[in-house]
């Protein structure tokens, strides 16, 4: 047991000599036993005195604890798998109480705030950002809180290296078995390219429309109707632009949704032969047609 353990026996050792003192000692030791249930033990080391008052005797009792620091090697254990994976997360994760204190973070976060954990935690926004902007967190902390769901926000933030990046925050309310409130658990996510690429498409649909609009020639963006053996029996119309709308005499309101065959007495098959190699093979083709209603 420990009495062959030198890491132990100075302790204990220690121990001893306080107890001839006249002073109770507890403290925990590391059983050698083979016995799994028995691997740690509570000692309490009392001082027995004589009628003089002399310490004559040193009463030992030992409990065992084995269950619990298992229970706490476990509990230590998950706590560094979720700190690994907090850690490795690149979203911003952070988690504050009822009254907006930091009181945990993971890594993505401390460079936000330029700050280590133990630099953030006990601390509110209005030590790291402007007066607005803390405001403005608050605001969505209690928001979270009081409507007792997740809230999502997007903010534009500005890094200690001074890049600026979009994010979007969700907060969390976070309570106890009771439903008491304890505070709001925020993931924030960098979502810059995202919207510099949603900014890139809706140009690039605007200046779609006005070509599609503005051409002087007839547009008209069809969708293949195929039959059970996959021939293309008919078209319907998706999409027509003004001067489509002036050759044919309707409008797309009247056109959009309807085929071909029901548009037109004149749809001929070869049209839509055509139309279906044109869509498989991706190869232009010209075709002339005549339309009669």
């Amino acid at each position: 047991g420990w009495e062959q353990d030198p890491g132990q026996q100075a302790p204990v050792c220690q121990a001893r000599q306080q107890c001839r003192a006249g002073h109770t000692q507890s403290f925990e030791v590391k059983n050698g036993s083979l016995d799994a249930g028995l691997q740690w033990v509570d000692l309490a080391l009392r001082p027995v005195r004589d009628k003089n008052g002399e310490v004559r005797y040193i009463l030992a009792e030992g409990s065992n604890v084995s269950s619990r620091r298992q229970a706490e090697v476990a509990l230590a254990n998950e706590r560094a798998v979720l700190r690994s994976v907090l850690d490795t997360i690149p979203d911003l994760i952070f988690y504050k109480d009822a009254s907006s204190v930091y009181r945990g973070c993971n890594r993505a976060f401390e460079k936000y705030f330029g700050k280590p954990e133990s630099q953030i935690v006990g601390r509110t926004d209005f030590y790291f950002v402007n007066s607005d902007l803390a405001s403005l967190f608050r605001e969505k902390d209690a928001q979270a809180i009081a409507n007792g769901e997740t809230c999502v926000n997007e903010e534009w933030v500005t890094y200690p290296d001074g890049h600026r990046v979009l994010l979007e925050t969700m907060k969390t309310p976070i309570r106890d078995a009771g439903g008491r409130a304890l505070g709001v658990l925020g993931v924030s996510r960098d979502i810059t390219e995202r919207r510099r690429l949603d900014e890139a498409l809706r140009q690039s649909q605007e200046r779609y429309r006005r070509l599609f609009e503005n051409m002087p020639s007839g547009f008209v963006l069809l969708q293949l109707v195929l039959d059970m053996t996959g021939k293309t029996v008919d078209a319907r119309y998706v999409e027509v632009n003004p001067a489509y709308e002036q050759m044919v005499g309707q409008s797309a309101e009247t056109l959009v949704g309807r085929t071909l065959r029901e548009t037109y007495s004149s749809a001929e098959d070869a049209w839509f032969e055509a139309a279906g190699r044109v869509a498989f093979s991706g190869e232009s083709s010209v075709l002339d047609i005549y339309l009669r209603e």
